[in-house]
């Protein structure tokens, strides 16, 4: 019976049209579930929203219509022989592989490992969990994560390795901080409420666990004079860097994250995106103010905890 089916041209055609694009959704489905698959395998963040180049998505949909119609002939004309097939879609797959490999090993050598094209809701707390004696940071304030469970054990840990952290924010009082809030329509002194609250956190924990702890305060007397990354650094060997957007109701959350290792630690001068970023980090740490009056922080954290 189905040999009689079969007989009839247009509903081979049909049937053809049929398998094809169910061959196609379940071959891009699963180069997907893959692609997430290594993601997480690959990093110790396991982010969503990889951004990628769509040139090479479509060379992945060319050689999926390509198997589809040369498991085809196969199938139902028997045109092409198996040696053929294989060489066929051998030499498309080596000839899409080298091309994707000659991107990424572009990326590759800057240290650009991922680019996220939003800031995960939990990046402090995996970024936190991925340290163990070296801890660099710049942003506006400590206000997102100075209660997390996971940054005082990240202390812990890099007092346990003699290691030493090094915090740079913003000075709560800086009229930068104000404009930012004001842009959102907010009260004036939200950012400087939240700066004074978590540096009084970061005092006690300093304190507590008598950990190597530096703390700078840089000052911006208007908003263009805000920092224009915001950027951890873990190990020595990992940067997480953003955009800092200011004065928007997300934060600039929305906006893309990278991720990039240190290629070379011994290599200050390498075109790496860590050491772009961490040379930018150094030159605003080192014009910055050591923190004064951290008992009048913490008095403040403790007036104002609950």
């Amino acid at each position: 019976m189905f040999k009689k089916i079969t007989d009839d041209p247009n509903v081979t055609g049909f049937i053809i049209n049929i398998l094809s694009g169910l061959t196609q959704v379940f071959l891009v489905f699963l180069i997907n579930q893959l692609r997430k698959h290594f993601v997480k395998k690959s990093s110790s963040y396991g982010l969503n929203g990889i951004l990628y180049d769509r040139r090479y998505l479509l060379l992945i949909q060319v050689f999926l219509i390509l198997l589809t119609l040369v498991s085809t002939l196969i199938i139902f004309f028997d045109v092409l022989s198996k040696l053929k097939c294989v060489l066929l879609i051998s030499f498309t797959f080596i000839l899409i592989l080298a091309l994707v490999l000659r991107e990424l090993m572009m990326f590759w050598h800057v240290g650009l490992n991922h680019i996220t094209s939003s800031i995960a809701k939990d990046t402090y707390s995996r970024a936190f969990n991925s340290t163990n004696s070296i801890f660099y940071l710049v942003g506006t304030n400590a206000f997102s994560f100075s209660n997390l469970k996971e940054f005082e054990e990240m202390l812990k840990r890099i007092k346990q390795n003699s290691g030493h952290a090094k915090i740079l924010l913003a000075d709560p009082n800086c009229r930068g901080l104000s404009e930012a809030a004001r842009n959102r329509n907010c009260k004036d002194n939200l950012y400087q409420n939240q700066g004074k609250i978590s540096l009084g956190q970061i005092v006690d924990l300093k304190r507590k666990l008598g950990v190597s702890l530096e703390i700078k305060l840089y000052d911006a007397s208007c908003i263009e004079e805000l920092p224009i990354f915001r950027s951890m650094f873990l190990d020595g060997y990992f940067c997480i860097a953003s955009i800092a957007v200011y004065g928007r109701e997300d934060h600039g959350k929305s906006f893309p994250q990278i991720f990039s290792k240190n290629n070379n630690h011994e290599e200050k001068t390498s075109k790496s995106m860590y050491n772009v970023v961490h040379r930018y980090f150094q030159r605003l740490w080192d014009s910055s103010q050591d923190i004064s009056q951290e008992n009048d922080y913490l008095e403040y954290w403790q007036n104002n905890k609950y």
